[in-house]
């Protein structure tokens, strides 16, 4: 999965690295052991995908070289930012979720939560997770919001985004 994201990302980075967030970072709760730092993570994403919100990203794949990066979901819909314009995204937020499902169901997951934070002004819990899904390791942080329990910033091996959830408007495609 991580090999295939930094493959694509010249082409369609925005696309890549939201689909390879939320796979890499989702892992449907049958497939856990009881840990509540996990079922805190997954609740946070699993909202999250029904939720409007606006991600600032920027994608680090050679150092020093760093691309930005910017979605917005309408909880329905996914808009990306190419090349200064925006556009919709092909797959649509339940198409995600089921992807995942299929694609994800004997994922090896893992979690911890390390310390409370503040981030872009919101106090939040930083937690730090562990994936394996078909013979291929992930580790990410999470920063998930104390108040609405919704991420606020994730950092995974190359991608660093910041989620806003207030006064998010879908963006005019052209």
């Amino acid at each position: 999965m991580i090999e295939s994201m930094r493959t694509c990302l010249p082409a369609v980075s925005q696309i890549c690295v939201m689909c390879s967030v939320l796979a890499v970072s989702f892992v449907p709760e049958s497939g856990l052991a009881q840990d509540s730092s996990c079922k805190t993570v997954l609740a946070a994403q699993l909202h999250q995908l029904s939720v409007p919100y606006h991600a600032h990203s920027t994608v680090t794949l050679v150092p020093g070289k760093s691309e930005p990066s910017e979605e917005i979901s309408t909880g329905k819909a996914l808009y990306i930012l190419q090349v200064g314009k925006w556009t919709v995204s092909p797959i649509t937020a339940a198409e995600m979720l089921q992807q995942q499902q299929d694609n994800i169901k004997n994922a090896k997951m893992a979690c911890r939560a390390v310390r409370d934070e503040t981030v872009d002004g919101v106090s939040a819990t930083l937690y730090s997770v562990h994936t394996e899904i078909n013979d291929i390791a992930s580790d990410a942080q999470i920063w998930i919001s104390k108040s609405t329990g919704l991420p606020v910033l994730l950092k995974m091996d190359a991608i660093e985004s910041h989620y806003v959830y207030a006064d998010v408007v879908a963006p005019i495609v052209r």
